[in-house]
């Protein structure tokens, strides 16, 4: 009789070492055993007065096992619930379910290398309204802006990494695969906007900063689109963490938005993102420069949404051949015929090194400035 419990416990062990990454069939297995064994226990002793000595051992042990399993499944809970708290400012509620239910915590928090695509938002005019504006009114202009790029993000399936301030970092296809989603983050961008427009025409012109009728302030903004390998996880410390994506992709998101400061565009796609549009939304695109930004040393192509004919979008290119090309002049007077901001823009550059050659060109525009 010995033997049979100690079998029994042998059994609990094992089940109980094969299931322990199960915590529900973990609680079932312990649970089960906890209670067969101890009402063979009772049963026995009512009946004839005696247990076998090891049964007693064997009945403690699945006891124990039970609370261990309490236990763990309180902690679990805990660290669930505040996981949960985590996502659900990132993304909507439904979807934090759904990524909490295909993912551990234990993957979650330690971190993993995956595609992801970076959007950069920034909103300008931040700092020289603050100079204008009351504390309360600034944050509610600001939070209306706001509003309208987390409900966009959030709609096309993608996730809040961040607040900085008055930019928004956002993130698609990380932590749950999305289909598309440099097409989606690209639809998001031009959601925005048109939301983002359809709220500057709310507001009189000539009336800009008026906190006495309380008018919402408009700001501009800029944005910059990546995609790349990010190292997802969660960043921070035990008792004070976020998920969030870092690496040099997600810096280069941020660089390419703080270029539309530069160009007159208000975002900038890197190439891997224009190569993995649709083939309507990479229509509308337009490669702009080659240049290499601070930080990086390997040159990239730059393109911005903009729509134009057939005919004026060949003389861009002929004129972006030139440039690249180091032959300024011809490139300038291509561009000084197309009517665009852009353009004008690219025909200065050009004029300047016309005037002052650079020592040596090797076909693309070195960026100093962050």
């Amino acid at each position: 009789m010995d033997i049979l419990w100690l079998l029994s416990g042998l059994a609990l062990g094992w089940g109980g070492a094969r299931l322990r990454h199960n915590g529900l069939l973990f609680g079932f297995w312990g649970c089960g055993i906890g209670l067969l064994l101890s009402t063979s226990l009772l049963m026995i002793w009512k009946n004839s007065g005696w247990a076998p000595p090891a049964m007693a051992a064997v009945s403690l042990w699945a006891l124990l096992l039970v609370a261990e399993i309490v236990r763990r499944h309180a902690c679990e809970a805990r660290e669930k619930a505040r996981l949960k708290g985590v996502f659900q400012r990132c993304v909507s509620p439904s979807v934090a379910e759904q990524i909490l239910n295909s993912h551990s915590l234990e993957e979650l928090l330690a971190g993993k290398t995956t595609e992801a695509t970076v959007l950069f938002f920034d909103i300008r005019g931040f700092s020289s309204a603050a100079e204008k504006l009351a504390a309360e009114h600034l944050l509610h202009s600001l939070n209306r802006h706001l509003e309208i790029i987390v409900k966009n993000v959030l709609a096309h399936g993608g996730m809040i990494n961040n607040f900085l301030g008055d930019a928004v970092l956002a993130v698609f296809n990380c932590p749950l695969p999305l289909e598309n989603s440099r097409s989606q983050a690209l639809r998001c961008f031009l959601a925005c906007r048109e939301n983002l427009g359809n709220l500057a025409t709310d507001r009189p012109q000539n009336i800009p900063f008026d906190c006495a009728q309380d008018r919402p302030v408009n700001f501009s903004f800029g944005a910059g689109l990546n995609h790349g390998r990010v190292v997802a996880g969660g960043v921070g410390s035990q008792d004070r963490f976020n998920y969030s994506v870092i690496g040099d992709e997600v810096n280069l998101a941020a660089r390419l938005e703080s270029l539309t400061r530069h160009y007159p565009v208000d975002i900038i796609l890197s190439g891997p993102v224009f190569q993995g549009l649709d083939e309507g939304l990479a229509a509308n695109c337009l490669r702009m420069d080659r240049v290499t930004v601070k930080g990086r040393e390997n040159p990239l192509n730059l393109y911005t949404l903009l729509e134009l004919s057939a005919e004026d979008r060949a003389r861009h290119q002929a004129a972006l051949d030139s440039y690249l090309k180091g032959k300024f002049k011809e490139a300038a007077a291509v561009w000084e015929k197309l009517d665009h901001p852009l353009f004008r823009f690219m025909a200065g550059r050009c004029k300047q090194f016309t005037a002052t050659p650079p020592e040596s060109w090797p076909g693309y525009f070195s960026w100093t400035e962050k």
